[in-house]
Parts: structure tokens; sequence; C-alpha cells
């Protein structure tokens, strides 16, 4: 699975260039053991590369640190995700 610009936009794709899903992002991030980091309308979420979402999109921050995502969801805090299991 990769991700095509299509306009603005990106999308998941098969290598073919057909997307998957209807889904349409502002912004992505490369994937990482798996998941990969996307934004839709401000909001930051994380995806997996069958187009399942294992973090919605609703935090304002998500930085990736030492193989964790830190996810800020408040205006002093946050928790951090392991990437890795």
């Amino acid at each position: 699975r990769v991700f095509i610009k299509k306009g603005v936009s990106w999308c998941l794709a098969d290598y073919q260039g057909n997307s998957i899903g209807n889904l349409k992002f502002d912004e992505v991030h490369p994937a990482q053991e798996g998941f990969s980091r996307v934004k839709i309308r401000n909001m930051f979420g994380l995806l997996n590369m069958q187009g399942g979402w294992v973090l919605n999109p609703i935090y304002p921050r998500m930085t990736d640190v030492q193989n964790h995502l830190v996810v800020m969801f408040e205006s002093f805090g946050g928790t951090r995700v392991p990437i890795r299991n």
C-alpha cells in the first residue's frame, strides 16, 4: 500500500494507483511499523496500511519520539502510544 497525491489531497492506494476506501488526507507521514500518521481537517490520527483507524483523527498534535507516538490531547499534557508491540 502507498499514499498518492490526487490534487491537493492524499489517499491510500494499491501499487496500481487504485484508491483504497474513500478517505482523503491533508497530510501524511511515512509508515512506521505498519502505521502512518495522517492529518484530516487539522486533526491527526493513526492509520494502518489496510485503511483502518488505529487512533481516530481527534488529536491536534502527534509526534514520534524514540519509537513511540506522543499524542497531545490537552493543553499541557499528552500520552505515549507505543508503535512496536
